[in-house]
């Protein structure tokens, strides 16, 4: 086994890279040719590829977006701003205009233009949507989209704001689709994507359930450093294979190449295996127990503060649960992201505090606080960590129905009806506390916890508007602050992502879950 990790970089806010991460030449000369065959442990989602507009479709279907749709900008290994779409950009009167540059004759899968007016289209559709589109928020400030000529697009700001962060590594930003093929499909439009990517995607191959099939776009508009057409995979065939152990087995066994996400409870087995490789990084991702604030119990600071602070042991589900491999954690922040703060002092785990405050909320043995948690089969840590909280929260005489159901109809009633007291989830991998900011508005769509607070609402714009890094640290340090301070997210630990693959898998960048990039990967085998 050879085990690789990395720490991150802070994520730059202007310019452009001499020489993209994905256009380096490889250490050894790159193979074509081949089909990946990758394992999920969960289906993709039934409202497929949204391009960001509606709501969000969970983290499967964004792997695979991000192989069908490229960016104006995407990140590199170190989270730097890299050119996609845009080979160039520039950052005019300290970012009230953002000029950018396209590379051209770029086509669709459909074969038609991808130049300024079709990314124009995308953006004004954007904003348009405005609230309906989940990521929105990012982009309030956004004014307009113009364009300069073919193969030049002007992003215009309300006000001089920063967006290449968000345009780049919040959860792939604006994708960027054909508006022909929106056009044709009408109402499938959504299970019919067409982008420039490198791969293409074709529903009549989807079986649900079973098997996701990418395809080789033979017109892809990048190469490699020695002018090697990319990508050089035929194909990727994605598996969905919901038992963790028998996916473990597949890949040991090859009848898999790569596997997506590893349970943290298979790493010392994956450690001693012979042949594999083993990638993880620092936490970049929360285990989140979201308290639905819009409704009981939890529309009550101190039930919020027993439940989610006192009554929590956190130091004991991630030495049970993830055998020390994750971080107890109060801050809305995981430790790997820019500008984490530890705030476990504020809530050390103190149950008869928790009994106090429940008290004083009206609640005791003869009116004991219930309600029902609900999670996913996505990780078995899921399971393990509520059951254990669920013995946890017994000790304050609070009483759990734990409701267990597969990951699309989770995403349902989580993100899409808000139809839930408590749902765990390990939720958003991060670059920075503004990605975060996708729930902290009132009646944005992906307020899934139902926050009602101006003052996070004026720190986010704040931490924007300003340009200093250390200002925006001081910003994001008050953020976590009030957060803690009143319980209005609940984070239990980090959550450590592993993926693992074979050893003759070359040309494959790890990016701990923001991305999931196939561009350059090839197979080293006869």
């Amino acid at each position: 086994m050879k085990r690789r990790s990395f720490l991150a970089g802070a994520t730059a806010m202007a310019g452009a890279s001499a020489l993209p991460w994905h256009l380096a030449l490889a250490a050894d000369t790159p193979k074509p040719g081949g089909t990946l065959k990758v394992a999920y442990a969960s289906d993709i989602h039934a409202g497929r590829f949204t391009l960001n507009r509606e709501g969000p479709p969970g983290y499967e279907t964004y792997w695979v977006s991000n192989n069908i749709h490229n960016q104006l900008v995407t990140l590199g290994t170190d989270y730097e701003v890299t050119p996609d779409l845009a080979k160039s950009w520039d950052v005019v009167d300290k970012g009230k205009e953002y000029i950018f540059h396209l590379h051209e004759g770029v086509k669709f899968h459909d074969g038609t233009d991808c130049d300024a007016e079709a990314v124009k289209w995308n953006f004004d559709d954007m904003i348009k949507r405005a609230k309906k589109a989940w990521v929105y928020v990012y982009f309030n400030l956004m004014e307009s989209a113009s364009v300069v000529d073919k193969s030049t697009v002007k992003i215009t700001m309300k006000e001089p704001a920063a967006l290449l962060p968000a345009l780049a590594g919040y959860f792939g930003g604006v994708p960027i689709g054909s508006p022909t093929a929106v056009d044709k499909y009408g109402e499938k439009w959504n299970r019919n994507p067409v982008g420039t990517g490198p791969f293409t995607y074709d529903e009549s191959e989807y079986q649900p359930d079973r098997l996701i099939v990418l395809k080789k776009n033979p017109n892809y508009f990048k190469k490699d450093a020695a002018g090697n057409a990319l990508p050089y995979l035929d194909r990727i065939d994605i598996q969905v294979i919901k038992d963790p152990l028998a996916a473990m087995t597949a890949l040991r066994t090859g009848q898999i190449d790569f596997l997506q996400r590893v349970n943290p409870q298979h790493v010392p087995i994956l450690e001693r295996a012979k042949g594999l490789v083993l990638e993880t990084a620092p936490e970049r991702m929360p285990l989140v127990c979201f308290m639905n604030m819009r409704k009981p119990p939890f529309d009550d600071v101190r039930v919020r503060q027993a439940i989610g602070g006192y009554g929590l042991n956190r130091k004991q589900i991630a030495q049970t649960v993830f055998q020390n491999r994750a971080t107890p954690l109060v801050s809305i922040l995981p430790p790997g992201v820019q500008d984490y703060l530890d705030l476990n002092e504020m809530y050390p785990y103190d149950p008869e505090k928790a009994k106090a405050l429940l008290k004083e909320a009206g609640h005791g043995p003869d009116n004991p606080v219930e309600f029902e948690l609900i999670l996913n089969n996505d990780a078995p840590f899921f399971s393990d960590a509520a059951t254990l909280m669920k013995s946890q929260m017994e000790k304050i005489g609070v009483k759990i129905k734990l409701t267990m159901m597969d990951k699309p109809a989770f995403l349902d009633r989580f993100l899409n009806k808000y139809d839930y007291q408590m749902a765990m989830e390990d939720f958003g991998a991060l670059v920075d506390i503004n990605q975060r900011s996708v729930s902290f508005f009132r009646g944005a769509k992906s307020n899934y916890g139902g926050l009602e607070s101006p003052k996070i609402e004026e720190l986010t714009m704040a931490w924007r508007r300003e340009p200093e890094p250390e200002k925006r640290r001081e910003i994001a340090y008050e953020l976590q602050r009030t957060f803690a301070q009143d319980m209005l997210w609940c984070n239990i630990t980090g959550s450590p992502y592993f993926q693992a693959y074979r050893d003759y898998i070359k040309g494959y960048h790890f990016m701990n879950q923001l991305y999931v990039h196939w561009e350059t990967t090839w197979l080293d085998k006869a």
